[in-house]
């Protein structure tokens, strides 16, 4: 794939790819386009050659080696190792400053597609062992030292509560010839340490209904709620063969065929859920969720055309690509993974964990610099001008790319430095060249999906407009009546010119009457 010139705009005002460069200064991560490049044209979505140097050294040494190894595109490996350091940090680092008003987290939606058997398991699966296995640990602790106390605490609670509503039922305190009638101070004591008891239990309940752990794999919004009770600093969901998870967050096994999405929008913004459900209780979280799903390019489409899922702003959230491999020969040569490069990933992966673990649910604060700040807001501007232009229609989409730059920032600042205060704007900068490159490669992804709904709805327009006597009707009246907005008309006009056109003309009292024809009547 050919990578764009620093500095240059593609067609359409899409920001340019930069050149691979160890050190990119601010002042040059993009361009302002004017208004007439922003609407020249069709996109160039091209991606180019993925920027591997905005990685952290870590992850850089890493997917190189199981880019070898595995003989598949460096992005592969790469993109599963920003969603690995995604998913170790929690909830554990907040970045503040970037944008005003609102403190940011490290979390990534990342959804890789690749072709069966094109080696993703095996890449997903070798950089992912850190992280399992530090979880693994985490379980087999929990359930040596703390869980069969707290099994036996809640066996004598549940006995002693009986007792003592009982004793409160009754009025009565000791057994058989022992017993006496209680008094107003006993009754309030025993009423006092059955309440204690019941808090207890409360808080018991959902340290056995869950174990603790860093990931989930396939899982229901139920299971994943209960996992979060036990899990507040965060979890990661990740699977290697993530089609299943996709079907579920798409509600394929819901009896209405509703997305199930509440919780995954809610985990992404790390803001509060809750769930009143009869038979469940009540649930209230605040869940912070990081996701890496390894998926085949089909289950990615139909994410991604899900109505819903575009609807409700999932799609918008998601770091998507589609990796494209051919098969090749066994040249011989044995490779494997270099001895430092697994050490230090694992090193990290472990001192994130370790780190979150600490900090006990608080959260370690870092600063955004002025410069990392203009960094991101030159970015959001390239995505604003797209959104005027050629984009209009995916307005949600490209409204997330600033803060899925600064969320890429926040794990690239922390893999170079545990205990950072700051986030730089040469970080910023490479969070921004990662950013682009996913960018691209998802619009690419939804392009077609963009162009198969324009031509449905032009399809819709044509029998509408057909119907209507002289095959014209107002704009007025399309977007009051049929609920074709102007901006949409207009666009389906310039898209399909020989289909549509769209005239003046003036009323009775002199008020410009915009109306769209059909282009076959234009001339009548």
């Amino acid at each position: 794939m050919k990578t764009l010139p620093l500095k240059t705009k593609s067609a359409g005002g899409l920001p340019a790819t930069p050149r691979e460069t160890p050190n990119v200064h601010s002042a040059k991560i993009t361009t302002r386009a004017t208004p007439a490049q922003a609407d020249s044209g069709p996109p160039d979505l091209e991606p180019g050659k993925f920027p591997l140097h905005a990685l952290s050294p870590s992850l850089r040494a890493i997917a190189a080696d199981l880019a070898n190894v595995h003989r598949v595109p460096v992005q592969l490996p790469a993109m599963c190792a920003v969603g690995i350091v995604s998913g170790a940090l929690g909830n554990a680092y907040t970045l503040t400053g970037a944008v005003d008003g609102k403190d940011c987290h490290g979390n990534l939606y990342i959804i890789p597609a690749a072709p069966k058997s094109s080696g993703k398991c095996s890449v997903a699966n070798a950089i992912v062992r850190p992280l399992l296995e530090a979880s693994a640990e985490l379980e087999a602790a929990f359930k040596q030292h703390q869980l069969p106390g707290l099994k036996t605490d809640k066996a004598i609670l549940e006995k002693r509560v009986g007792v003592l509503v009982n004793e409160l039922a009754t009025g009565q305190t000791g057994r058989g010839r022992d017993k006496k009638t209680m008094g107003e101070p006993e009754r309030a004591e025993t009423r006092r340490e059955l309440e204690q008891a019941h808090e207890r239990l409360a808080e018991i309940e959902p340290l056995l209904s869950a174990l603790p752990t860093y990931w989930l794999g396939n899982a229901t919004s139920e299971a994943m709620a209960a996992q979060f009770a036990q899990n507040n600093p965060g979890l990661f969901c990740y699977s290697a063969e993530g089609g299943e998870t996709v079907r579920v967050l798409l509600g394929k096994y819901r009896g209405d065929d509703k997305a199930d999405l509440d919780l995954y929008l809610s985990g992404y913004t790390v803001e509060p859920w809750r769930s009143d459900r009869i038979g469940r209780g009540v649930c209230q979280i605040t869940p912070c969720l990081a996701m890496l799903l390894l998926v085949q390019p089909s289950i990615l489409r139909e994410l991604m055309g899900n109505e819903e899922a575009f609807e409700r702003g999932m799609t918008a959230r998601l770091l998507t690509f589609t990796v494209e491999t051919e098969p090749q020969e066994d040249d011989g040569i044995a490779q494997r993974v270099g001895e430092t490069a697994e050490a230090a990933w694992s090193q990290l992966i472990r001192s994130i964990l370790a780190r979150r673990e600490a900090l006990a649910g608080k959260s370690h604060r870092i600063v955004c610099t002025p410069e990392a700040r203009e960094v991101f807001g030159q970015f959001h501007n390239d995505g604003v001008r797209l959104r005027r232009g050629e984009f209009r229609d995916m307005e949600a989409e490209l409204g997330r790319w600033r803060e899925n730059a600064i969320r890429l920032a926040i794990g690239l600042c922390v893999a170079d430095y545990l205990e950072a205060q700051e986030l730089t704007g040469e970080q910023a900068a490479r969070a921004v060249d990662l950013m682009r490159w996913c960018a691209r490669s998802a619009l690419q992804i939804t392009n077609a999906a963009r162009m198969q709904k324009r031509a449905k709805r032009a399809e819709e327009l044509h029998v509408l407009i057909a119907s209507k006597p002289g095959g014209k009707e107002t704009l007025r009246n399309l977007d009051k009546s049929h609920g074709f907005q102007p901006e949409e008309v207009h666009a389906l006009a310039v898209q399909f010119a020989e289909r549509f056109t769209v005239e003046r003309k003036e009323d009775t009292g002199g008020r410009p009457s915009p109306f769209l024809r059909l282009a076959s009547l234009a001339d009548r």
